[in-house]
């Protein structure tokens, strides 16, 4: 609607991004975003997300536009963590607390504000832990896919601990036998590193096979 009533004024740029939408690519968009009318644009536009924020544009708009941006901000977030870009994480997590404060989820509120500081001062109180995050330690992959990464906990959740509790492989197999229980503890990381590998070797296997060794 907004871009329709300024469609006068930005008859150019409307014609650009049909084309940029015709064959997408990142020199193009990065082109675009260099160019004065798009930036006059950009700045006109958050004007008016302010004001419908603000409930100029009707309660209705007001509504839906705190819902764009709360999924912005999700998408943002779910980046973060997808590309393992940690600086990223951390802004969206600052980004964050605020609803949580305005929904009263107390622990939620609370418990992010402490772990928001602790991260901006990770420099001093823990050098080089960035560093270590930077290269791979705040996600894990668990294929090539360069967008497939997830946190660390939900990748225990749905490999290893649904392993763990399955009927066929996991503990509840035989949970009533002490003895199985105890040989099966006590093997378990065995077990993993052994399926692990296998696993690997098996992807790279597929892989070959695929010809995707160069890629």
């Amino acid at each position: 609607m907004h871009l329709q009533e300024e469609n006068e004024g930005y008859v150019h740029l409307v014609e650009t991004l049909k084309n940029l939408q015709a064959s997408p690519s990142p020199e193009k968009m990065k082109n675009l975003e260099m160019t004065g009318e798009y930036k006059a644009f950009m700045a006109s536009y958050d004007v008016f997300c302010d004001a419908t924020r603000s409930g100029k544009h009707g309660v209705n708009a007001q509504f839906w536009r705190h819902y764009i941006d709360m999924v912005d901000m999700y998408m943002l977030f779910s980046r973060a963590v997808r590309t393992n870009d940690v600086d990223l994480f951390i802004f969206m997590l600052g980004e964050m607390i605020g609803i949580f404060f305005a929904a009263n989820r107390q622990n939620y509120s609370r418990y992010m504000c402490l772990y928001y500081l602790r991260l901006l001062n990770m420099d001093i109180t823990h050098p080089g832990i960035k560093q270590q995050l930077e290269q791979g330690g705040l996600s894990v992959r668990l294929s090539s896919n360069s967008f497939a990464r997830q946190p660390v906990d939900q990748a225990l959740e749905s490999k290893i601990n649904a392993d763990a509790a399955s009927r066929h492989t996991g503990i509840t197999a035989f949970h009533q036998s002490q003895g199985a229980t105890r040989r099966w503890t006590v093997t378990r990381s065995a077990r993993s590193t052994i399926g692990s590998g296998k696993m690997s070797s098996f992807r790279n296997a597929l892989r070959i096979l695929l010809g995707l060794t160069n890629q």
